[in-house]
């Protein structure tokens, strides 16, 4: 084992537009042995300059010493602030002087190595034991002229994706995005060991069970916004029961949602007019897992469920999550179709098909807006819904015309054409009772 891998720990920086952005994790191991779970490796050294240092713990924190007083005596003999190339010096000729016996760190400001070879980057650069994960992540997620928001995201779904894959590296991370004006700190959650991993892969960990969130899987918590469960029901009913079935849908939606100790909403109810025939889709939106179970649980609603049973020929039910980017529209009377789109995604593919989508679907907004977007957590997995409200389907047409026409549109659906093995679309009808109308 290199002594560079002894303590573990990553780093990464990204460059934006006019911002930007550093951050690593924030566990100190001995090899395989959790040490802490807040050890700091990214510090400031003036409100313009953040230096990163992965390696050996007890050299990280004499160089940050070092380095601070450097900074001062240098700031007490110039009268002025030191400027960030000036800084990356500074640190290149502190370690170039120790070549001999070695600092075992790889400090992270634009780049520097062991022996103070600098290295500067118009993209990202990486350091630390899960370097080559968050090398690939990177080279996928990370465009030119990022506005802050948007690297931030970037750089923060690299950082979580890589450190899940990496047995040295992880416990949460911190991520500092540096703009003209301001510096912004966030701090985000992740595994604790690979042992609460497989937990919470199987069962679900202890504070998921709590807080009835299993956002510790991995592309849930990068994309999800992680705030309700949205239940996805496929019914498909005798073709000649459709008006019974509408009749007895109802009193049982609607006494779900009326059951205050539910904590569920209806998000919509529809009735499928091109498509699959005689198919209806009801989405809820439910509090959490705990929730969720409840409901699964209800003998009172079970027992209304035997009055819609016999209407249908089959069913099939997702739990899904919506993506953070896109919350579900609340209700409203607006007239028109819907429209479900549904892609069923090449496994693994989830985090770049929704980083790629994020990207695009601005030039779609210039004419219409989803009204949801989710992905599948149990049931069917690796697939996404979209919903769009029309008119009717000339709108439809008119609008998707449009979009084709607007730049970035075009780049988006081929790439996301790559990542799907196959899609449907339904044009929907809302049901009297449905809250999206």
């Amino acid at each position: 084992m290199s002594i560079m891998d002894y303590n573990g720990g990553s780093v990464i920086a990204m460059v934006g537009k006019e911002c930007v952005a550093i951050a690593s994790d924030l566990r100190l191991g001995n090899q395989a042995l959790g040490v802490s779970s807040n050890f700091q490796k990214i510090f400031p050294i003036t409100d313009r300059i953040y230096l990163g240092l992965p390696g050996l713990a007890t050299d990280v924190t004499t160089l940050k010493e070092r380095f601070r007083y450097r900074v001062n005596m240098y700031t007490i003999k110039e009268e002025r602030e030191i400027e960030p190339e000036t800084f990356a010096r500074l640190v290149s000729s502190t370690l170039y002087e120790n070549r001999f016996g070695p600092y075992f760190v790889e400090p992270v400001m634009a780049a520097t190595d062991l022996i103070g070879c600098l290295n500067f980057a118009k993209d990202f650069v990486v350091a630390g034991t899960a370097s080559e994960k968050l090398f690939g992540v990177a080279e996928g997620l990370w465009e030119p002229d990022l506005e802050p928001e948007d690297l931030f995201e970037t750089i923060s779904q690299t950082i979580m994706n890589a450190l899940d894959r990496d047995a040295y590296s992880g416990w949460g991370c911190v991520v500092h995005v540096l703009t003209k004006d301001q510096v912004i700190t966030r701090t985000l959650k992740a595994r604790m060991d690979s042992l609460s991993v497989i937990q919470s892969l199987l069962h679900g960990s202890p504070e998921a069970k709590q807080s009835g969130d299993l956002d510790v899987l991995q592309h849930s918590r990068l994309v999800g916004r992680g705030k309700y469960v949205h239940e996805i029901t496929v019914h498909r009913v005798k073709p000649d029961k459709t008006e019974e079935y509408k009749a007895a849908a109802e009193k049982y939606y609607v006494g779900i949602k009326n059951d205050s100790e539910l904590g569920t909403k209806l998000s919509g109810n529809w009735e499928v007019i091109v498509g699959e025939q005689d198919t209806f889709i009801h989405i809820l939106e439910i509090e959490s897992y705990a929730k969720t179970d409840k409901l699964l649980a209800s003998e009172k609603h079970r027992e209304a469920f035997k009055k819609l049973a016999p209407f249908l020929t089959s069913r099939t039910s997702q739990l899904t999550q919506e993506f953070a980017f896109l919350p579900t529209a609340p209700p409203h009377t607006e007239g028109g179709i819907f429209e479900l789109r549904s892609y069923q995604l090449k496994p693994g593919t989830l985090l770049e098909w929704e980083h790629t989508w994020r990207a695009g679907i601005e030039a779609r907004r210039k004419f219409v807006a989803p009204v949801g977007a989710w992905f599948s957590q149990v049931g069917r997995l690796h697939q996404v819904h979209h919903l769009w409200q029309y008119e009717d389907l000339s709108a439809r047409k008119e609008m998707r015309e449009k979009a084709w026409q607007i730049d970035g549109w075009a780049g988006t659906v081929s790439k996301t054409s790559q990542l799907t093995k196959f899609m449907d679309s339904f044009i929907l009808r809302p049901l009297p009772f449905s809250p999206l109308k």
